[in-house]
């Protein structure tokens, strides 16, 4: 097998260097951003209207915003 290496007293040293500190980086891009997402909810950053009124009043204004578009 492996060479023994033995200090001045004749002990036996660690033939294995310690594993580097994990960097936590080992999941993929994809599986980090669906952490994320999670860690988030799912209407984290969404705008939600309060009532009725508000939702019409938001379709009326895109579809105003729509009609001059198209002007």
């Amino acid at each position: 097998m492996g060479r023994k290496i033995l200090d001045e007293e004749g002990e036996l040293l660690d033939v294995h260097p310690p594993l580097p500190e994990p960097t936590g980086r080992s999941e993929s891009k994809k599986k980090r951003k669906k952490h994320a997402r999670e860690e988030e909810g799912p209407l984290a950053g969404a705008v939600l209207p309060a009532t009725e009124e508000e939702k019409r009043a938001e379709n009326a204004r895109k579809k105003a915003e729509k009609d001059e578009h198209y002007r």
